[in-house]
């Protein structure tokens, strides 16, 4: 479902709370668009709970209903359209507020979902009352144009520019907006200090594409030790227990040891047009900076998968490079290959698998370890994909255009109940064993639908060979039929949420199909 903005979008944010259904939208215009989607939800939800009820039904009805149905239609177009109900709208525009008369390049929600943040091109940040839209303050704390904007908690706030500049927020703080100036500044660390920032890093030079908040970064695995660096470890420790000693120091009063065990290993994963990725340390000093290799390609996402072990880096070119933070961050471990185009937006879906949005237009779904194309879930028309971002079973990406796209991936979050299973038959337990092959969770069910849905698309070819195979090995008295009526039976023969799953992922398979075959040469 589309829901059209006033304007071309440039970033959207989703309410936090799960009871609350709300899109908060940055238009090029410069205002913030706030939309309830709650009847959207409701909808869907009755949907679901009436699929089983229908589905049971529909045996009944189809013989003594069929006649009854065609009647209708009749009778429908008899009368016309100026008679046809209005379908009603599924979602509802709250309020717009334009903060600033630049364009709001970036919005998101605060962790409470009272107020949403907004970044203007002008270098303005405001904040905003979700419930009336009023600006509760502004101010401008950017020389260039903010590019990303992201609240970490309710005591700090991260933003990046244009300049590469990231900056530290405490939003319980007053702030000062920065003066005015044709020329920027020779230090704009020194600018945002004086706009009343609490931290300042500028070890990028180019724009800030997506800043990435993990509560636990995995800490890099240090070299076994030799027996005379234990032994050497050992002596310190000593030296140093006696020097606790001597001040009276307990293990709980030791201010060393407090601190120690008090530190976590939260970071703040950041990518930048400059080719680089960098690891920031938010309680640390701005000396607390990890910066990797030149990786000579714009980074341009990334997203956390495999619990956090592991995190996948959209890039100009259209690889996927894969970051692994326990053998430390200085350079990719592996890439994934096959995207025609920039992968410009990453969302993870589950621990193994990611939502990709590329210049091409499309939306996949990707498998992580071990690399595979699942399918496409949504098609924006040849336009880029800017944004994308999930809340439970809708994702949400946005184009070069004036409309939000909503997708309901809830068919392949859930899975397959023992009823479909035993209702499947032989089709389930052939679905079952492919699902075994593929891996366990979202991947095993993913797999079964592209597997369905690349039979489909070529039925010329696989289908008539697999065909040829079923002959000579299947010791079944059942003669193998033609394939388009073979594949109409095996979709009418598939359980409703089965069913569900392929319609969503075959959806837009014929404007996709180059670039999926594309990405499945590449691997």
């Amino acid at each position: 479902m589309d829901v059209p903005l006033s304007a071309d979008v440039l970033d959207v944010a989703l309410h936090p709370a799960p009871e609350t259904h709300l899109l908060a939208a940055g238009l090029i215009s410069g205002k913030v668009q706030l939309v309830d989607y709650a009847a959207l939800v409701q909808r869907t939800a009755q949907r679901d709970a009436g699929a089983a009820e229908s589905d049971d039904e529909a045996a009944g009805s189809s013989a003594a209903g069929g006649s009854d149905s065609s009647d209708d239609d009749d009778d429908t177009s008899a009368r016309g359209s100026s008679s046809a109900p209005r379908r009603r709208k599924l979602y509802a525009k709250q309020w717009a507020t334009r903060p600033s008369a630049k364009s709001c390049r970036g919005v998101a929600f605060a962790h409470d979902g009272a107020h949403v943040w907004a970044v203007s091109k002008d270098g303005g940040i405001a904040q905003l009352d979700t419930e009336s839209g009023k600006v509760v303050r502004s101010w401008r704390g950017h020389h260039a144009a903010p590019s990303r904007i992201l609240p970490i908690s309710a005591s700090l706030l991260a933003t990046g520019d244009d300049d590469g500049v990231v900056a530290l927020w405490d939003p319980r703080k007053p702030t000062t907006s920065i003066a005015s100036s044709s020329t920027a500044p020779a230090n704009p660390g020194d600018v945002s200090r004086e706009a009343g920032a609490v931290r300042v890093y500028t070890h990028h030079f180019d724009w800030i594409t997506e800043l990435l908040y993990m509560t636990h970064l995995e800490q890099r695995r240090e070299k076994k030790k030799t027996k005379e660096e234990l032994e050497k470890e050992a002596r310190r420790d000593e030296r140093k227990q006696r020097k606790r000693e001597k001040r009276g120091w307990t293990q709980k009063e030791d201010p060393e040891a407090e601190s120690s065990a008090q530190a976590g290993r939260e970071r703040l994963v950041v990518t930048s047009g400059d080719g680089t990725l960098s690891v920031i340390d938010p309680r640390a000093g701005a000396a607390a900076v990890e910066v990797s290799e030149d990786q000579e390609d714009e980074l341009l996402s990334v997203a956390s998968v495999k619990g956090g072990s592991k995190l996948v880096v959209g890039t100009q070119l259209g690889m996927l490079s894969l970051w692994a933070p326990s053998r430390g961050l200085l350079d990719h471990v592996d890439r994934i290959p096959g995207h025609p185009a920039s992968v410009d937006a990453i969302c993870a879906l589950d621990a193994d698998t990611v939502l990709t949005g590329s210049s091409d237009g499309l939306v996949r779904v990707v498998q992580v370890l071990p690399h595979k194309l699942l399918g496409v879930v949504a098609d924006h028309g040849g336009l880029p994909v800017e944004r994308i971002t999930r809340k439970e079973r809708w994702v949400v990406s946005i184009g070069h255009g004036p409309e939000a796209r909503f997708t309901d991936v809830g068919p392949l979050l859930e899975p397959d109940s023992d009823e479909d299973e035993e209702q499947s038959g032989e089709e389930s337990d052939s679905d079952s064993d492919e699902e075994a092959d593929a891996g366990p969770g979202l991947v095993g069910d993913l797999s079964g639908d592209l597997s369905m849905r690349s039979a489909s698309r070529k039925a010329d070819e696989a289908d008539h060979d697999a065909a040829e195979a079923e002959e000579d090995v299947d010791t079944t008295d059942s003669e193998p039929q033609d394939d388009d009526s073979s594949a109409e039976e095996q979709e009418r023969a598939l359980p409703p949420k089965k069913r569900a799953k392929m319609q969503l992922l075959s959806r837009t398979q014929h404007k996709g199909k180059t670039e999926d075959d594309d990405f499945f040469d590449g691997f």
